[in-house]
């Protein structure tokens, strides 16, 4: 049994400005819900006062970790819940409060392995999905829409909800790619 219900692993980087309010917004939100969890916040190479901020917001938020690494698989190895929520500095705002709380119950009891909300956050279970965030696989994924798709191809249980368009399995080819900027790298 792990000692918190969820771990929100944060990567940031030169995010001074952003950083304690995503921290504090997560710790409002599941301080609200009445859950227990941990935020561990990934130092990618910071730069600013990043570091300095967190260091003085870790003593009144005793959930708050730093790790420095490489993304969601750095503090994924550090996380000890059976949930994860990878989250974006970017995606840490109020409005997807309500669709984080049905992701995270459908990912608890309804055995779904990875949940997109609203293309921003991925909310997965720790023993499924571990192995898949820590793959070289990942490495290649842009967005936290790839890492859902790359779980869907190897046989994990996802969903999403909010905005997802389904993709083809028809990418612009690069020499096409050339002459249509606003496609490159998009599937039609």
């Amino acid at each position: 049994m792990s000692a918190v219900d969820v771990s929100v692993v944060l990567p940031f980087r030169d995010h001074e400005d952003k950083v304690g309010r995503a921290c504090r917004n997560i710790a409002d939100y599941f301080r609200s819900e009445g859950k227990t969890f941990e935020i561990v916040a990934v130092d990618q190479g910071s730069g600013d006062n990043s570091q300095a901020v967190l260091a003085l917001l870790r003593r009144e938020m005793p959930e708050l970790r730093v790790v420095v690494g490489r993304g969601y698989g750095a503090g994924s190895r550090e996380a000890n819940a059976q949930i994860l929520v990878l989250a974006s500095i970017e995606a840490v705002r109020a409005s997807v409060a309500t669709s984080l709380h049905a992701a995270l119950e459908r990912v608890s009891t309804e055995g779904i392995d990875m949940y997109l909300v609203a293309e921003t956050l991925l909310v997965c279970r720790q023993p499924t999905c571990k192995k898949l965030i820590l793959s070289n696989a990942t490495r290649r994924a842009k967005s936290e829409r790839d890492l859902l798709e790359l779980a869907r191809r190897r046989g994990l249980t996802v969903r999403s909800y909010g905005p997802l368009a389904p993709r083809s399995g028809f990418a612009v080819p690069r020499f096409l790619a050339q002459f249509m900027p606003h496609t490159a790298g998009q599937h039609l």
